[in-house]
């Protein structure tokens, strides 16, 4: 698994290191807002929006190479999808923790 690949970033961003650095200070931002709208809906019980939310977290992810968030986006988007919300906090508790360690492995790189 991986908390950050800094090649698979570079490869979405055409090799422009200008671009992902800001596109990284752009996640370090925002993600923990978006992770805060997962943890809003599910405590709304609002499976639509949790679906949603972990979408666009797993996306993004994806595209900075944050594989352990991507996975863990990806199994709270499906719980959403299915309405299974009980089962849902659980992943969304890891979202928080993959969430919690990219921000931090960022910071690293952006250091």
């Amino acid at each position: 698994m991986s908390v950050f690949d800094r090649s698979v970033a570079l490869h979405h961003t055409g090799d422009d290191t200008e671009i992902l650095e800001t596109i990284l200070r752009m996640f370090v931002q925002q993600g923990p807002e978006r992770m805060g709208l997962v943890e809003a809906a599910l405590a709304h019980r609002d499976a639509k929006s949790l679906e949603r939310e972990a979408h666009g977290l797993k996306g993004a992810a994806a595209t900075l190479g944050m594989e352990d968030l991507r996975q863990a986006s990806y199994a709270v988007e499906r719980l959403g999808a299915d309405g299974r919300l009980d089962e849902a906090a659980a992943g969304v508790a890891a979202m928080r923790v993959a969430m919690d360690a990219a921000v931090a492995a960022l910071g690293r790189e952006l250091a």
